[in-house]
């Protein structure tokens, strides 16, 4: 079990980077700490690991409290391994002499296997031989995390793991090392700007922002019933509506709060209500529809494009209200 427990921390005494951050998590589970940049991912990540000590707080892993600088020589714990955005690698060893350095060297045979399987985990098998210096950014963050990876600690934490990734390579190496993780019990913890690195891949999701954390649920959970707008948009374009709005698009909303609704969850339908097609824009699933309600804007999918000023009737099939 990972606990953090009522954690403050500031880089000076005039700016508060993390407040009131107090949350557990299982030491198996896969855990994303989601939000934009300068929420304090980072940050939190780094006081976890034991990089920095908290102004208030404390950080319990497995029954036993992570010390930081301040307390002891060497900080941190020594089931979690961590992995920053800077990789810290020897730059003139191989990719394979890298990810082997910190293994035992007395059974030569079982070293050499476990850097091959580490390599094919992270899609590097091509590279062994190669030095840091040859590679790319993308190829050097994964064997940074190769690296660490190959030292089977409990708990992994990674700091924005993917990057310097390409789109393509992104959703390889992400489904390849979460699997990889599951396979053998051990904990993620990693930080990310972007809601697909969480949906399928993490148990459990964290919201940050502005050094606050906003949420935490199941990664289904928070997508389903996000506290408020920010929240939602992490997960990409939304629908937001006032009580004026609802009234124009037949919601009942009787406590006059904020209506919010994702794009996939309206339809085009035979009946419902009457809208003017303003915009319909391809984007690879299909088409992007922007509709008008009597000045009200409605966003949808569609699997066919709609001429500008085609009349067309929506159903809004799911909606939630929240915060401001």
């Amino acid at each position: 079990m990972l606990s953090v427990k009522n954690l403050y921390f500031n880089y000076t005494t005039d700016v508060s980077v993390l407040r009131n951050i107090d949350f557990e998590i299982d030491s198996t589970e896969r855990t994303c700490i989601l939000g934009e940049s300068g929420s304090g991912k980072s940050t939190l990540l780094k006081l976890i690991y034991g990089i920095l000590d908290p102004d208030e707080g404390e950080i319990i892993f497995n029954g036993d409290k992570v010390k930081g600088p301040k307390l002891q020589l060497i900080p941190g714990h020594d089931d979690m391994k961590y992995v920053a955005q800077d990789f810290d690698l020897s730059l003139y060893m191989t990719v394979a002499e890298n990810v082997g350095k910190h293994l035992s060297n007395i059974y030569q045979n079982k070293k050499k296997q476990r850097v091959s399987e580490i390599l094919e985990v992270l899609s590097l098998s091509d590279f062994a031989h190669r030095k840091p210096v040859e590679l790319s950014g993308g190829q050097q963050q994964r064997v940074a995390i190769a690296r660490t990876l190959a030292k089977m600690p409990k708990m992994l934490i990674l700091d924005e793991p993917f990057s310097h990734l390409d789109a393509a390579l992104h959703i390889k190496i992400r489904q390849q090392l979460m699997e990889y993780c599951e396979e053998q019990n051990m904990g993620v913890l990693f930080s990310s700007h972007r809601a697909d690195d969480a949906l399928g891949y993490a148990d459990r999701l964290i919201i940050m922002r502005e050094g606050e954390i906003l949420q935490i649920g199941t990664p289904k959970d928070v997508y389903l019933s996000p506290k408020d707008l920010y929240v939602a948009e992490l997960f990409g374009k939304v629908n937001y509506w006032d009580e004026t709005d609802c009234q124009k698009l037949n919601i009942n909303n009787p406590n006059g709060e904020k209506c919010l609704s994702y794009l996939h969850e309206i339809k085009i339908s035979n009946y419902g209500v009457s809208s003017t097609v303003k915009h319909s824009r391809f984007v690879g699933r299909g088409y992007e529809i922007t509709l008008d309600v009597d000045g009200t804007q409605v966003i949808c999918y569609a699997d066919e494009p709609y001429t500008k000023g085609e009349a067309l009737s929506i159903e809004i099939q799911n909606y939630r209200f929240v915060k401001n």
